[in-house]
């Protein structure tokens, strides 16, 4: 995956995320404050997804200048949190 394409589609899941989160809030709203356990897990889910990115961006761990896979670029034995 080229650089241009890895940020294109980390910027779309960050997107995507952030959208889930606002229906999410939107329904909670409309529900007087009453969430189902699927929109429990998916704002979960959302939320560390943000979080999990703005760690990686935070200590540069997503290098847009290389061209390898995302998955080459984490270093295993090192934690981010």
């Amino acid at each position: 995956m080229n650089a241009e394409i890895k940020a294109i589609w980390l910027s779309n899941l960050e997107q995507i995320a952030r959208g889930t989160l606002s229906k999410i809030d939107r329904k909670l709203e409309e529900s007087g404050g009453v969430l189902t356990e699927d929109h429990e897990v998916m704002s979960s889910l959302c939320m560390g997804y943000l979080y999990l990115l703005m760690l990686c961006e935070e200590q540069d761990l997503l290098s847009f200048d290389d061209d390898n896979p995302i998955i080459k670029l984490i270093n295993k034995q090192e934690t981010i949190h």
